[in-house]
């Protein structure tokens, strides 16, 4: 049994009576419910100063635990021309109760008229990744 903890991401302990069993189960379906919805927010913006000051500011506010940014390359149309120009992708992780917030942080910083927001539901992440989503957005 102890080895089978070790290897868990989740330990129900059921040494007791059921009304304990049962706080146990709750508490940790409340923690699911929590943490069971990460979400992989991008952005292109025009520069990689722009990029890093989306990025340091929703990592400050806790809006996102951590974002990546990486030079693309970007083919769109624009009022009927073709634009093939350099631009910088910020990834936001996050959870969905700070979506909301985060892209009302994205828009008050972000140079674009149209700024392209994609909101990515995740399938699955390494569950204590999904701890750690938690901890750091205060959730």
């Amino acid at each position: 049994a102890e080895e089978k903890k070790k290897m868990s991401d989740w330990v129900i302990e059921n040494g007791g009576d059921l009304k304990a069993l049962r706080e146990e189960v709750e508490r940790l379906g409340e923690l699911l419910l929590k943490i069971a919805y990460p979400m992989l927010v991008s952005v292109t913006c025009g520069s990689e100063s722009e990029a890093q000051d989306i990025a340091r500011t929703c990592v400050e506010k806790r809006l996102a635990a951590c974002v990546n940014i990486v030079p693309v390359r970007s083919i769109y149309s624009w009022h009927g021309d073709i634009e093939d120009e350099g631009e910088w992708k910020a990834e936001l992780k996050t959870l969905r109760c700070k979506l909301y917030q985060l892209k009302k942080e994205i828009l008050s910083r972000h140079s674009y008229d149209t700024p392209v927001i994609l909101a990515h539901s995740l399938t699955w992440v390494n569950p204590k990744a999904l701890l750690w989503l938690r901890e750091v957005l205060d959730i």
